[in-house]
């Protein structure tokens, strides 16, 4: 049946039965046809949550009416001193008492709004999205082009990342900067929800930063504070930012590092692939996740497939149950990197960013940064238009598991070199209803870690050591550049270590990579320890 003869029908067939609700004078049919799809929708999406094989049975009455309490709080609604016991009744009336509150406003914007509110008590990131949020995803964006990141600690604000070409480049904002005022204000005096909102304000054509810091270009002395004004303008974000990096080893040698950043993972396998042939005759490859909110499990995928040779699986996915129902498998798309990799993580390290540096550590890579965020779960677009609704929802159908058999839910992925650079920010178990996962369960399909030498015990007895230095050489320097800055810094030392370790592998053989190595030098005796060749 055509959708808007099948909508037509139901109006008709409840035309006589709509119940007074809410102390409301009646309700209408509308209403009651857009709450009976809105319960329809919440039933079949519980039967989905988690893909469970034990499944909470019919829709709980009181999350659903805390759902509705929430959206009337949040519309700033006054909310009834009683209510009907009826969930449909209760719907009808919320809706009601929305639309005398907003009569402007769409019901179908209260109707995801309600969904929301429903699904994130089940986990926290279950989440209903309208059609037009849905489709809004491409590769140019409206705004100003840059992200920061605010420190609990001091309440600083640090530019974390600035993508080429936007207009926050053009105006010369550089990350490492720290924001001292967003529109003649204090940041310690706005609160991360007011900065967040400042920055993302839609209606504001200018944005003007006081900001502090930042190198000169004349012996790296850091600039004093200064107003930037920064325009809204469109511009296309790449998804990668490539740099190759010349440094000293422990010899006084000079070695190429080069650098990948992603920034999201959508669009970016043919740029990756392009950028990694052309640092073939690097010593090292510095893979940096930080910052990513996460992305599809598929394009991740992707770009471990352009690192790893021989790998069978990319991630399990666990049910509710505890068993692995499914295996995203790799496509043999590799180029192959062979030379030492080392990936840069963070806390906002998150979701697919995850998987794909867990399952890069699990192959031999060095992970170095702060542990990762932790969340752990796939989300699945399930479309409403079968609820006669618009938009979709994005559910939380399992849990992610790495080919050692770990899963990511809460333990995020531990890096091989820790960093203790400030305070440790909000991880996903400090999120209310945040799913707890299940056990570790056994290796997926075809991984065997045998043989790996970053693996074996002598390899990380040294590791241990160089983590040991590499914390003091970035302590010698907090006071001198931005945590952002230090981890970068880390990471390189990391990778100067292992380009160390494949040498005397290659030169001594395996049972080699037991002796010792030079420590690393102090930033005293460290002239320029690293130096940028391009960067774009």
């Amino acid at each position: 049946m055509i959708p808007h003869l099948r909508r037509a029908k139901q109006l008709l067939l409840v035309s006589m039965t709509c119940v007074a609700a809410l102390g409301s004078a009646g309700c209408d049919t509308e209403l009651t046809v857009e709450c009976r799809s809105v319960l329809e929708a919440l039933t079949q999406l519980q039967k989905l949550h988690l893909a469970a094989a034990t499944q909470r049975g019919a829709l709980d009455p009181a999350q659903f009416q805390y759902a509705q309490i929430s959206l009337l709080a949040q519309r700033h609604v006054k909310i009834p001193e009683k209510t009907p016991h009826k969930p449909l009744e209760q719907c009808e009336g919320t809706l009601e008492l929305l639309r005398q509150a907003y009569p402007q406003t769409p019901i179908r914007e209260f109707t995801l709004d309600l969904l929301t509110n429903t699904t994130r008590q089940w986990d926290p990131h279950s989440v209903a999205l309208s059609e037009q949020a849905l489709s809004s995803q491409s590769g140019f964006l409206r705004g100003f082009g840059f992200s920061v990141e605010r420190s609990d600690d001091t309440g600083r604000v640090e530019v974390v990342d600035v993508i080429a070409g936007s207009p926050a480049h053009i105006a010369s904002l550089q990350e490492g900067m720290f924001i001292w005022t967003v529109n003649r204000k204090y940041v310690r005096e706005i609160s991360t929800t007011d900065l967040v909102a400042a920055i993302n304000d839609r209606n504001s054509e200018s944005l003007s930063l006081g900001v502090l810091g930042g190198p000169s270009g004349v012996g790296g002395v850091p600039l004093g504070y200064r107003e930037i004004r920064v325009s809204r303008g469109t511009f296309e974000a790449s998804p990668v930012k490539f740099a190759q990096f010349r440094a000293l080893d422990a010899r006084g040698a000079a070695r190429s590092i080069g650098y990948l950043k992603i920034r999201n993972f959508s669009g970016a396998q043919a740029i990756f692939a392009e950028d990694l042939r052309g640092l073939r005759g690097s010593d090292a490859l510095v893979l940096d996740l930080r910052n990513i909110s996460g992305g599809e499990i598929e394009a991740a995928r992707d770009i471990a497939d352009l690192l790893l040779a021989d790998s069978e699986s990319f991630v399990g996915l666990m049910s509710r149950s505890g068993l692995v129902s499914d295996v995203v498998p790799m496509k043999s798309l590799s180029i192959a990197w062979d030379n030492p990799l080392v990936v840069l993580v963070n806390a906002t390290t998150k979701s697919a960013a995850e998987i794909l540096a867990g399952t890069l550590q699990d192959h031999g890579a060095i992970v170095v940064g702060t542990r990762t965020f932790g969340k752990g779960t796939r989300q699945t677009l399930v479309p409403l238009a079968k609820f006669n609704l618009t938009g979709g929802v994005f559910l939380t159908d399992a849990y992610t598991v790495r080919p050692s058999g770990k899963l990511i839910q809460f333990q995020g992925i531990t890096p091989d070199i820790a960093l203790q650079l400030g305070s440790q920010p909000k991880l996903e178990e400090n999120y209310p209803h945040a799913l707890k996962a299940p056990a570790d369960v056994a290796p997926l399909p075809g991984y065997d870690p045998t043989g790996l030498p970053t693996r074996s015990r002598a390899f990380r007895a040294r590791l241990a050591q160089i983590e040991s230095e590499i914390r003091a050489f970035v302590e010698r320097r907090s006071s001198a550049a931005s945590q952002e800055d230090l981890q970068l810094e880390a990471a390189k030392q990391a990778a100067l270590f292992l380009i160390g370790q494949a040498d005397r592998a290659g030169v001594g053989g395996a049972q080699d990579i037991q002796r010792p190595v030079s420590s690393l030098t102090s930033s005293e005796e460290t002239p320029s320890l690293l130096l940028p060749v391009s960067s774009f």
